[in-house]
């Protein structure tokens, strides 16, 4: 399954499309593309906006994913340098959101942003508080 990563106008914000089927394997692969760019962003935070309009996600396979989450690694949901949320209006990533925050799932921050815009948007938000030490 192709997964696109792409940093974003220069800014320590990292975009990934994932198309087709969904899979524990396709999330590794935006891990290991996550972890490569954020190891060349000189930024204390990375963070990364997932879309999933155009996966073929399927319960199971999210259910898998999401089971190795708590594994931590670099480029991975836990990785503390980077902040992850969905972009759409796509259920699995909802699904997706509302499962990390579940304490099993890693209880872990991951919002749904109604569009790329948006999500760009509160990305950029992020990043002024960040440089303005809040």
């Amino acid at each position: 399954m192709p997964v696109f990563a792409d940093q974003y106008d220069k800014e320590p914000i990292i975009l990934v499309r994932f198309e087709g089927e969904f899979s524990v394997n396709s999330f590794q692969v935006m891990c290991d593309l996550s972890a490569q760019y954020a190891e060349r962003i000189p930024s204390p935070v990375v963070y990364r906006i997932i879309e999933l309009a155009n996966a073929n996600a399927k319960f199971g396979d999210v259910l898998a994913v999401l089971k190795q989450v708590d594994q931590y690694q670099v480029g991975g949901i836990a990785d503390p340098r980077i902040k992850t949320f969905f972009a759409g209006q796509d259920p699995m990533a909802r699904l997706m959101s509302d499962m990390l925050a579940q304490k099993q799932f890693g209880g872990l921050y991951a919002p749904v942003m109604p569009g790329l815009g948006e999500a760009l948007i509160y990305a950029e938000d992020e990043l002024d508080k960040v440089r303005a030490g809040h």
